[in-house]
């Protein structure tokens, strides 16, 4: 039996509409969150000096493309113990991101409208991170 399912059958409503008792981590709310801010964070890096390519735009791609990773990765290794360090490491991932946001809107990288739009997807993204880490992590220490 997946870790998913019996994450399921102790957890919140909310947690089961997030983790359907399907082998998709792509119901997962904060996974589609996290896709979504990674595909913004390409977006904008697109338009960051060349000579920033192996230094700030990756580093950032590498950091928003791990929230979205990390929660795949998690779910796939079928563990709930494991999957909530997993989504630890997407959490401080985000962390990371926000950081890289501010750094990049303070050298003139990113439009300060970018930059609110970015921090406030970012921040939607911690808060359903947050609680979903929440709940596997109370279902996991259950056991």
């Amino acid at each position: 039996m997946l870790a998913a399912t019996s994450f399921l059958q102790s957890a919140s409503a909310e947690s089961r509409k997030q983790m359907p008792n399907s082998s998709s981590f792509e119901k997962i709310k904060a996974w589609q969150k996290g896709h979504l801010l990674a595909l913004e964070v390409y977006k904008v890096t697109k338009s960051f000096p060349r000579e920033e390519a192996f230094g700030l735009t990756s580093q950032l791609q590498r950091a928003a493309i791990s929230v979205p990773t990390n929660i795949a990765e998690g779910y796939a290794r079928q563990n709930n113990k494991v999957f909530g360090t997993f989504l630890d490491t997407a959490y401080a991932s985000l962390v990371e991101i926000k950081y890289l946001l501010k750094f990049s809107a303070e050298v003139g990288y990113i439009s300060k409208q970018n930059f609110i739009k970015l921090e406030s997807l970012a921040d939607e993204v911690g808060k359903v991170l947050w609680k979903f880490m929440k709940e596997v992590k109370s279902v996991s220490s259950n056991r």
